[in-house]
């Protein structure tokens, strides 16, 4: 019996010391300081978004903050109206104090070596001089460059640990987290250039690091990236036309989570992307992964990113044409149902966006080729703004010029549209053929004339 207990007790404080509370307290002095965001990495690629983890209006000059924690991982504090964003590595029961004010943000602790690692890297080692692959014409004089690089990186960071008393835990993290940064450009040399890695020169994936370590998909934000980077972008050639290669391929060499984490996030960047082709291939391999991976978060990613693949092929159902309601730009108010009527035979290139939008507005800046290539094929290009204030939607159609085809949706974001259509974000480009069948949820932006301009051409208008 004594065993038993004993055994229990053992297990009881491992379960204590495997998740404790990490409490942060800060002090603000900085006037321009609107709300203080705390996100983590999202697992998911195609949702692009963080995970916001808290948020909190700054309405004093303290802040506390209570976070349940399993794990040690790297968590990045937003202060939105200073510019200010910084990553740190937290451990479950860490106590952290911080001080913002207008020359920055400070953190101390017991552990604040780990806390400002990353900010003091980065004012040593200015990310902007990272060698860029597009200015080589050989790839193994980039990758030597590259190694020099992140060889400052690793020389950095052994100074660093020796005088600020890190944590073997922290070094063994920062130094995996250098590494798979190295190994994510790397293979992004041969993926952005669109060729396969038994194309690159001898020698120059040789000392690719090793993956199928789990323990870093929590918090390594750079391992997840080399995974895909690797097997999606650099094992098969033209991927997007190959969806049975890249999962066979991934089945055979992945284990484990690294596994389950590769394959969720195929399906969902394949549906995302609607490569040709895939959709039967598709359905098989989200049948068969829902009765082999077990985490529930993957499930649940899974099941939502199916239903988004129903989604294509088919016409807008009767709910979302009557219930979504439209302003033009002259003050008409309309159904979705009515617009499409206007447009009758007529393939629909849309365009989500709103007047705070940065990205938004500048592809709208940059679009005069894209919209050519559209009138030259028929297709109409409609705005459909999410504004929440009308005068400042009409203000940044007057600055762009955009009145033509111009709309606000009322409801914004939480339009039936915009839900049916999982709308988290923007920009966003829906395209829809001449019979008003989605085609694309994630059409090509109109910066991106080469893959806009496969989409809108009759040979390849059909997706899937």
């Amino acid at each position: 019996m004594k065993f038993f207990k004993l055994i229990f007790l053992v297990l009881f404080l491992v379960s204590i010391h495997a998740r404790a509370d990490v409490i942060i307290t800060g002090k603000i002095v900085n006037a321009k300081a609107g709300k203080v965001v705390l996100k983590q990495n999202s697992a998911f690629l195609t949702d692009f978004l963080p995970d916001v983890i808290f948020s909190s209006d700054v309405i004093t000059d303290s802040l506390s903050i209570t976070l349940p924690l399993k794990k040690a991982k790297l968590i990045t504090f937003h202060f939105s109206g200073t510019g200010i964003n910084q990553e740190i590595f937290v451990s479950p029961g860490d106590k952290i104090n911080f001080i913002l004010n207008d020359k920055g943000v400070e953190f101390f602790g017991i552990n604040q070596g780990s806390y400002n690692f990353s900010a003091e890297m980065a004012r040593t080692i200015d990310n902007r001089t990272r060698p860029s692959f597009k200015k080589y014409t050989d790839l193994l004089n980039y990758k030597a460059d590259l190694v020099e690089w992140f060889n400052k990186k690793s020389d950095f960071l052994n100074r660093y640990s020796k005088t600020h008393n890190l944590s073997k835990q922290a070094i063994k993290f920062f130094n995996e987290n250098i590494q798979y940064e190295y190994n994510f450009y790397l293979n992004s040399a041969i993926a952005d250039v669109n060729a396969n890695k038994k194309n690159a020169p001898n020698d120059y994936l040789d000392d690719t690091t090793k993956f199928n370590k789990d323990h870093l998909l929590l918090g390594n934000s750079f391992y997840r990236d080399a995974v895909i980077r690797k097997f999606l972008y650099t094992e098969v050639d033209n991927p997007y036309d190959h969806c049975n290669e890249v999962y066979a391929n991934a089945v055979r060499k992945l284990k484990g989570k690294t596994r389950d984490y590769f394959i969720t996030n195929m399906i969902g960047l394949f549906i995302e992307r609607a490569a040709k082709g895939n959709k039967d291939n598709l359905v098989k391999i989200i049948n068969a992964e829902k009765e082999t991976i077990k985490d529930t978060t993957y499930l649940n990613y899974i099941r939502k990113k199916e239903a988004k693949l129903l989604i294509l092929e088919k016409k807008l159902p009767d709910l979302v044409l009557d219930k979504t309601f439209l302003t033009s730009y002259d003050g008409r108010r309309l159904s979705l149902r009515e617009l499409l009527e206007i447009n009758t035979g007529k393939a629909l290139y849309i365009d989500f966006w709103a007047s705070w939008c940065i990205p938004c507005r500048e592809d709208i800046k940059n679009s005069a080729i894209a919209k050519d290539l559209i009138k030259e094929k028929g297709v109409e290009y409609l705005y459909f703004s999410v504004d929440k204030n009308d005068e400042l939607w009409k203000k940044a159609v007057q600055e762009e010029s955009i009145e033509k085809n111009q709309y606000l949706t009322v409801e914004g974001l939480k339009s039936p549209l915009a839900v049916f259509l999982q709308t988290f974000y923007i920009p966003r480009y829906i395209f829809l053929d001449e019979h008003h069948i989605v085609k694309n949820i994630y059409a090509p932006r109109p910066t991106e004339v080469n893959d806009l301009k496969k989409l809108i051409s009759p040979a390849v208008v059909t997706t899937y």
